[in-house]
C-alpha cells in the first residue's frame, strides 16, 4: 500500500509540475472579455504587438471591437506584483526586437532623445508566453509596504488597460508589410 500511495504521489507530482510549465492558450479577445479566468496564470497568446513611444500592447479584432493588452518586461514591474521568472532572451525574443526595431519602435520606454513626432506606431504580430495580470493585480504594495492602487493610469502611463502580459517568452515572429 505504501509503494502504491508513493508511486500515486510522484506521478501526481509529475503531472502538477508538467502542469505549471504549460501555459493556457487564449485569444486577446476572450482574455479581455473575461480577465479574471487569466489573472496569474501563463497564458500563450497570439496577436499584433503594436508599439507607439511609451507603449506597447497586443491587439486583436473582435467581435466587441479591439482587445488590447498591456505588453511588459519583466524587468518593468517593481512593485509586488513582480513575476518569479525572467524573460527568455533566445532567437524568437530576438527576432521580436529586430522586427520592432526595424519598424522604429521597441517594447521599453523611448529614450528621452526621441519624441512622440519621431516614433510611428509599429505592427508585429507574434506568439508570447507570460504572466497575465488582470484587473485584480491594479493593487499592489509599494517599496514600504504599503497598499497602492494603481488604476489610476491602468498598466500604461499615457492609456487606460485593466490587463497586461508579463512576457516570459516569445514562440515565433510574423512580420506584417
Amino acid at each position: 500500500m505504501k509503494t502504491v500511495f508513493l508511486s500515486l504521489a510522484l506521478v501526481m507530482g509529475v503531472v502538477v509540475a508538467v502542469g505549471a510549465d504549460h501555459p493556457i492558450d487564449a485569444t486577446p479577445c476572450e482574455i479581455v472579455k473575461n480577465p479574471g479566468a487569466f489573472s496569474g496564470k501563463m497564458v500563450r497568446v497570439r496577436g499584433e504587438v503594436v508599439t507607439f513611444f511609451e507603449i506597447a500592447d497586443i491587439r486583436a479584432k473582435c467581435d466587441s471591437g479591439m482587445a488590447m493588452i498591456a505588453l511588459w518586461y519583466p524587468t518593468m514591474v517593481q512593485d509586488s506584483n513582480a513575476p518569479d521568472f525572467k524573460l527568455v532572451k533566445d532567437k524568437a525574443f530576438k527576432d521580436l526586437e529586430a522586427a520592432l526595431s526595424e519598424r522604429g519602435g521597441g517594447i521599453e520606454v523611448v529614450s528621452p532623445a526621441k519624441t512622440p513626432a519621431d516614433i510611428h506606431e509599429v505592427h508585429v504580430f507574434a506568439t508570447l508566453v507570460g504572466r497575465l495580470d488582470g484587473p485584480d493585480k491594479l493593487v499592489a504594495k509599494d517599496e514600504h509596504g504599503k497598499t497602492v492602487t494603481l488604476s489610476t493610469f491602468g498598466f500604461t502611463p499615457s492609456m487606460k488597460y485593466t490587463t497586461r502580459l508579463v512576457l516570459k517568452s516569445v514562440v515565433d515572429v510574423g512580420v506584417s508589410k
